[in-house]
């Protein structure tokens, strides 16, 4: 594909019988091939093959029509993470948000009213509508052009647009009822351009369609939708210079990065701009389960589990799109990250569970290999049998004949060997990764995806806050590998859920401690943490916030 301001050349075969065109297609000539608003038919392709025509001019807004729900990644090696470091900004807003999660419900789920799950349509037909299709893409094209508005408000001044955020949830909501797969398809298939609103709502788009597999209701995945679409803001306020380096950031120039979930708060007129919830995604959807994450480093005890959800939807976005440093991701090879991230502890099972369930082991859209030599693309997920969707195929050399549609869970004789760039590539058995797949589908605790949030919530709202039962074990003078003993009167909140506050008589003059808790007489382990908070009580009472790092030996009391 080349691009100039006017007009952009793709080849014919990015062009989607059925699509109708709102701006005309000409040949390298100028001269007139389709006139807008008509529909492109397999006797025009078909025209355009006969003369020699391999590529013809658009117009370059027709783009996000022909590519949508197409995979733009075709690279198999997948870029390292960078370092875990800390973001050293902070404003008013963002330590409100550190106070409410940190609060006694800051991240408890409240319990879930009716599964949206529960509310999908069931599609008339396995391939997708392609009535259907062009209004979705219409939608999502209207949707992108919307936040790119509300960014400007935001940087101008002016505040968030709820009611703008509110309504594009919305859109997206109900087009997730009426066709689950073709939604989720046109959400985890982003075109390269218009970052970070595009980038934002393929995110959302994703993050919605995983909570609903969660069994989330509606107004929480409206909140995480809204979340979402806010969460990138603060890339406008990093600079351009090094937002778009072709090459891998430095660490110094990373640093530069972790600031935007912060400086998307400086915008803010009021704490009100966005649901609490959906600001908890907007400032945490960085952060990574084992604490490699950022601004604040957190570890999964201590992030909110929508954000949670929204780390794994982000994750895999970015990864299947192209970036200025490298090409898009593979999205089978996107998968496996997530899927491995998952494993090791740093992204959240459940939501990579349901993940997999969603999109299947070969994500909607990509395109593969049977086994008996046709190429294809998925259509269709099944929840249980990841390997086994349902897709559209052609023989090879034919892929201007209808495609015939193969339910890979009902021939059992036919399977996927393999992932294609594209549907004309050349397939090489070194590309055979079904058995690399195979092996994480196995480790993943599958049946974590049908956890339900609801569930989660009250286990939360059952623990009994720990009282009196708590010894601080602080760092000797000078330190040293002992700690010495100290025991305060203390009471601890929260403990399994967003660190905890200890309030106690005297002044802590460390900054990490180690915290022996007893939550049943006779029972007692040991949790190394950081005090990321202080604050004098009446009564001369101290009251700590603090954010556990990791579970430890309890030490040896001295004598």
């Amino acid at each position: 594909m080349t691009e100039t301001a006017e007009s952009t050349f793709v080849d014919v075969a990015g062009l989607r019988v059925g699509s109708r065109l709102h701006m005309p297609i000409h040949d390298g000539s100028d001269l007139l091939l389709l006139a807008e608003g008509l529909t492109v038919t397999e006797s025009f392709l078909q025209n355009l093959r006969d003369r020699g025509i391999r590529e013809v001019k658009i117009h370059p807004s027709e783009l996000p029509r022909i590519y949508a729900g197409k995979p733009s990644g075709s690279a198999r090696d997948v870029p390292e993470i960078h370092a875990p470091v800390e973001c050293p900004e902070r404003n008013d807003f963002s330590d409100a948000v550190d106070d409410w999660l940190m609060g006694d419900d800051g991240l408890i789920m409240p319990p879930q009213g009716p599964a949206f799950a529960d509310t999908l349509a069931r599609p008339e037909n396995i391939t997708y509508s392609a009535e259907l299709r062009d209004e979705m893409i219409d939608r999502q094209q209207q949707s992108v052009s919307r936040m790119e508005g509300v960014f400007k408000n935001l940087l101008n001044g002016q505040g968030v647009d709820l009611d703008g955020m509110s309504s594009i949830a919305d859109e997206a909501l109900s087009d997730l009822q009426s066709d689950v797969d073709l939604f989720a398809c046109l959400g985890i298939n982003p075109f390269s351009g218009d970052y970070p609103a595009r980038h934002s709502l393929h995110v959302s788009m994703l993050a919605i369609t995983i909570g609903t597999r969660l069994k989330l209701d509606r107004p929480t995945l409206k909140e995480l939708a809204m979340g979402c679409l806010i969460h990138d803001a603060g890339m406008l306020m990093i600079d351009p210079a090094i937002a778009q380096l072709p090459r891998r950031l430095r660490p110094t120039e990373f640093l530069e990065i972790t600031k935007h979930p912060v400086r998307v708060f400086d915008k803010m007129l009021n704490l009100d701009d966005v649901p609490r919830r959906s600001a908890y995604i907007a400032y945490q959807i960085h952060e990574r389960s084992d604490g490699s994450g950022y601004p604040r480093r957190r570890k999964q005890v201590q992030i909110h589990f929508l954000s949670q959800v929204a780390a794994v939807a982000d994750t895999y976005v970015a990864l299947v799109a192209p970036r200025p440093h490298r090409p898009g991701i593979l999205p089978h090879m996107a998968l496996q990250t997530v899927l491995r991230a998952s494993q090791s502890g740093q992204l959240s099972r459940p939501a990579a569970a349901a993940l997999l369930q969603t999109l299947s082991a070969y994500p909607l859209g990509s395109y593969i290999q049977l086994n008996d030599g046709r190429v294809g693309t998925v259509i269709r997920a099944h929840a249980t049998e990841f390997e086994r969707p349902v897709v559209e195929v052609w023989r090879p050399g034919r892929l201007h004949l209808p495609a015939e549609v193969v339910d890979l869970s009902v021939e059992r004789n036919l399977r996927i060997v393999g992932a294609l760039g594209s549907l004309d590539a050349t397939f090489s058995p070194a590309h055979r990764d079904a058995g690399t797949i195979h092996r994480l589908i196995d480790q993943l605790d599958a049946s974590a995806g049908e956890e339900t949030v609801a569930a989660a919530g009250r286990r939360a709202s059952e623990r009994t806050p720990l009282r009196g039962n708590v010894v601080v074990y602080v760092p000797p003078p000078g330190g040293g590998p002992t700690y010495s003993y100290q025991r305060l009167p203390a009471i601890s909140r929260n403990i399994s859920a967003s660190g905890m506050a200890l309030v106690t008589m005297d002044a802590i003059s460390t900054e990490e401690v180690i915290l022996g808790l007893e939550p049943r007489p006779g029972t007692r382990f040991g949790l190394r943490a950081r005090i990321v908070r202080s604050r004098e009580l009446p009564g001369a009472f101290w009251e700590y916030g603090v954010q556990f790092l990791e579970r430890v030996s309890e030490p040896t009391v001295p004598g």
